[in-house]
């Protein structure tokens, strides 16, 4: 007697395998798993046998459900469904479902359906493999809802934010990064937005950066390091010189990277500084006009003390006299 191999991978006995035989199939299914259910039927559809840790771990007794159809067993339509799915497997099909548990509220089960064969290879039974996927799907649940409320901090940012997965080559070396991710108001150098930077590579995109600028990035996926390019100088699709903010750290095997334009940021700075400088120059000067010391009248006293004007002014003329 054979198994046809079920959708979900599951111990199966085949033709020229001797010694495992119906029974020893059976157990080696009913001990797979905690989560596992087995169930075998007949011809009419009742059950033959049934099994399995869950049985335990449930309280259910196997006693309720042998010589018994599923119709029997639930009064709804979830029983005649069910049927639906044994009948076809008696025709020689496969079937893969998901249901709610029959006897427990909280669980949901995916069930596999097989036919059994005898060494004719005519079906002369049929196989139920059912497992408790419900915590599966509460993982990928949470899972979805973590990276939901991630997206949505990445969109809230004013700063343009992608996530860059490694290119491999033949050899396993990291050539490229392939932008996989960006976020709705992502602008990149050249002013191309998201539609036209997902699925593209650094190199596609940015030729000028060059193998230098990849090793930096390689660098960060290795070590875990991050890495901020400050005031970063890049051409715009004018040619006329931009700069950018740029930060790059590690998430688990790919790279989130965000930046931000700096240019009137970084013009601000040169001008602020390029009068603090003359403001500098300028206090020199005058400083330099003033006389070492008040003149020496005898009977007469001087005291003198220097205040500017302006202290923001650039060049002044400053004049005092005695009052």
């Amino acid at each position: 007697m054979t198994v046809d191999e079920p959708a979900e991978s599951a111990p199966s006995a085949g033709s020229g395998q001797p010694g495992i035989d119906a029974e020893t199939l059976y157990q080696a299914l009913v001990n797979h798993s905690a989560d596992l259910t087995v169930f075998v039927f007949g011809p009419d559809l009742c059950h033959i046998r049934a099994g399995g840790v869950a049985f335990e771990r449930f309280g259910w007794r196997s006693e309720d459900i042998v010589g018994r159809r599923p119709t029997d067993l639930l009064a709804d339509d979830r029983g005649s469904q069910i049927e639906k799915h044994m009948q076809a497997a008696l025709a020689g099909e496969t079937r893969v479902f998901d249901h709610a548990a029959l006897h427990d509220a909280a669980g949901f089960w995916r069930s596999t359906v097989v036919p059994v064969r005898d060494a004719d290879g005519a079906v002369v039974a049929g196989m139920i493999i059912s497992r408790d996927v419900a915590p599966a799907l509460e993982a990928q649940r949470t899972q979805q809802e973590s990276e939901e409320r991630f997206e949505g901090a990445l969109e809230a940012m004013l700063d343009s934010v992608t996530v860059q997965q490694p290119v491999r080559d033949a050899t396993g070396t990291v050539v490229d990064f392939r932008i996989s991710y960006a976020t709705e108001n992502a602008v990149d150098f050249a002013g191309r937005r998201r539609a036209e930077l997902i699925d593209h590579t650094l190199r596609e995109l940015f030729p000028e950066l060059g193998d230098d600028f990849i090793a930096a990035y390689v660098h960060v996926l290795k070590t875990g390091q991050g890495v901020h390019f400050n005031a970063f100088p890049y051409p715009d699709a004018d040619g006329n010189e931009r700069m950018y903010d740029l930060a790059v750290s590690r998430i688990g095997d790919a790279l989130l990277v965000t930046w931000r334009e700096v240019t009137e940021r970084e013009r601000s700075r040169v001008l602020v500084a390029r009068a603090a400088a003359v403001r500098s120059v300028s206090e020199q000067l005058q400083r330099g006009l003033l006389p070492a010391a008040p003149p020496e009248i005898p009977g007469v006293r001087f005291a003198a003390t220097y205040h500017p004007a302006l202290e923001t002014a650039e060049v002044g003329g400053d004049w005092y006299d005695v009052v």
